[in-house]
């Protein structure tokens, strides 16, 4: 062999090294950002399922922040991952706090009243996504939850928020239904369970105590968020990518409600309604942040 042969010879090898070096860093990398975004989206989960065991919400408003960094991918997209979320969210929410006894006949009925609403206002919702700007809808939402928000907050303060039915008995289905309706098509639209507009109507126009109200919230969400998912599924914006994120997300939402459903049993109202109006004015600063996307 030439002095010219053998000196090919190791740059080949030494190529070759490089090249092996180099797509072990690059894999390895790959590797250390694929995990750190599966814990991270465990974390979160565990994080915001123990406020939505706690309040009887989804979660979804503070789910999209994680979800949008994670992802980086469009709105319509992560709202798809968040309402797939939220479904297992608000499901397993609902079931435990039956087996909890957090529930009765009223709670069941006006939630079954409002999912009348939910089934065609989340249809509706998710074909309106991304059609058009809704800087007005989301004003007159963040409008709501800060007076509400603040109103529960400083009910120390101010005097306690009354749980007072507001309507004759034979007409609460109807408003029920519309109100189902109107927060569906909003939910849906921007991709959560809706939770944080139904329970201060229900606990301040309706009579249901914070526990009872958030009971019935997620009954109601369990078909806004499902018929949203599904119609947000055919319209193809879940990708299949995401589904360790969603998987992991899930899981952490999961077990965080399980924990904050433990909870709500041992806290009186009065303190729910503080943590609830504390999760409205996150919520507010959660809706003022996308105004201008």
């Amino acid at each position: 062999m030439s002095i010219t042969d053998a000196h090919k010879g190791l740059i080949f090898i030494s190529n070759c090294s490089a090249r092996v070096v180099f797509t072990h860093m690059l894999i390895k990398n790959l590797l250390t950002v694929y995990v750190r975004k599966n814990v991270l989206s465990f974390v979160v989960g565990v994080v915001i399922g123990v406020v939505a065991g706690l309040i009887g919400v989804g979660g979804g408003e503070f789910r999209i922040p994680a979800l949008t960094y994670l992802t980086s991918s469009s709105m319509t997209v992560v709202a798809s991952s968040n309402l797939l979320i939220g479904f297992f969210t608000v499901f397993v929410s609902f079931l435990l706090r039956l087996l909890k006894g957090l529930a009765s006949s009223s709670s069941i009925l006006f939630g079954a009243y409002l999912s009348v609403g939910s089934i065609v206002g989340a249809y509706l919702g998710a074909l309106m996504s991304g059609k058009f700007s809704n800087r007005a809808l989301r004003i007159l939402v963040i409008a709501y939850l800060l007076i509400v928000g603040l109103r529960f907050t400083f009910e120390p303060l101010i005097g306690e928020v009354s749980e007072t039915l507001l309507f004759q008995e034979n007409v609460i289905p109807i408003y029920l239904i519309c109100f189902g309706f109107l927060v569906s098509v909003l939910s849906a639209m921007f991709g959560v369970a809706g939770g944080e507009m139904r329970i201060p109507i229900l606990i301040m126009a309706f009579g249901l105590g914070a526990k009872l109200a958030g009971t019935a919230s997620l009954f109601a969400s369990i078909a806004t968020v499902g018929i949203g998912f599904l119609q947000h599924y055919r319209m193809g914006h879940f990708e299949v990518r995401f589904t360790w994120i969603a998987l992991f997300m899930t899981i952490g939402s999961i077990l965080g409600t399980i924990l904050g459903t433990f909870l709500v049993v041992t806290l009186d109202d009065r303190y729910l309604k503080l943590i609830l109006g504390v999760v409205l004015i996150a919520a507010t600063l959660r809706f003022t942040a996308g105004l201008n996307k």
